[in-house]
């Protein structure tokens, strides 16, 4: 990506922060719930998934997904990502370290030759970006997560535990077998897990859609020695898909709404 074009899309994302002006970045009504205010806060909330429709799995490892990709949540990530909310962070770690899940919170769910594995010793691990798509956001939303998971369950994470080596286009608009070529050789064992003993992996996402990633993933982890436990992410499409496309475009600013919440 061309200079002016980085510079351009920093600017956009300042103008939008100014603009919300401290508000809720969904509304821009009074915030009071960190980036959100109390209405939607509680609509974000409205979109989690029960843990008992959980079970899915990604070859041998279980998936577990917090939220449904869609509405309030769907709104939520974008702001996040595409407009510089960053504090949205603390959000997403809260409810997805509260929220029960199995992944991590019930032991007997992470075991190992039939003996309960003490939580403590998973590390986690974000599906890395590319370092063209690095400099072009300013983070990467998945490492992001993962250290406040990592904060709120007190585990380790590896910020480098992967690397992305190409950049790869997006995936929404392929065929799965389109999606696995993509994404065959596309990572590999970062700084952070070489010449050191393997542990348990947790591998963090910010979307979960039909697993391409996350195969990838696995299998270079694997193929090094490192096992994983379960793949974690923030939200999934709904069971008839999201309304909308994964996109990689910011959506328009909110219009300005009165200042009562």
């Amino acid at each position: 990506m061309g200079l002016w074009k980085r510079l351009w899309r920093s600017l956009r994302s300042l103008w939008g922060a100014l603009l919300w002006d401290g508000g809720c970045a969904l509304c821009r009504r009074r915030a009071t719930r960190g980036e959100l205010c109390a209405a939607c806060h509680a609509a974000l909330l409205a979109c989690r998934l029960p843990d008992l429709r959980q079970g899915d799995r990604c070859g041998t490892v279980p998936v577990w997904v917090w939220g449904r990709y869609g509405g309030p949540l769907r709104s939520a990530i974008a702001a996040w990502k595409y407009h510089n909310r960053r504090g949205l962070t603390d959000t997403f770690g809260a409810v997805m370290a509260d929220g029960g899940g199995p992944w991590i919170l019930q032991r007997k769910r992470l075991t190992k030759s039939g003996k309960p594995l003490a939580p403590q010793r998973a590390l986690l691990v974000p599906v890395p970006i590319h370092r063209d798509r690095l400099r072009e956001r300013g983070f990467n939303q998945a490492e992001l997560l993962a250290r406040r998971l990592g904060d709120r369950l007190g585990l380790a994470v590896a910020p480098q535990g992967l690397i992305r080596t190409r950049n790869t286009p997006a995936l929404f608009k392929l065929k799965m077998a389109e999606r696995r070529r993509t994404m065959a050789g596309a990572f590999d064992l970062g700084p952070d897990l070489r010449d050191r003993p393997p542990q348990p992996i947790i591998i963090v996402d910010d979307l979960y859609t039909t697993g391409t990633t996350a195969r990838e993933a696995i299998a270079v982890l694997q193929r090094h020695g490192w096992p994983v436990l379960a793949i974690v992410a923030l939200a999934r499409p709904g069971s008839n898909g999201p309304s909308r496309p994964p996109s990689r475009k910011p959506p328009p600013l909110p219009r300005k709404k009165g200042n009562n919440s």
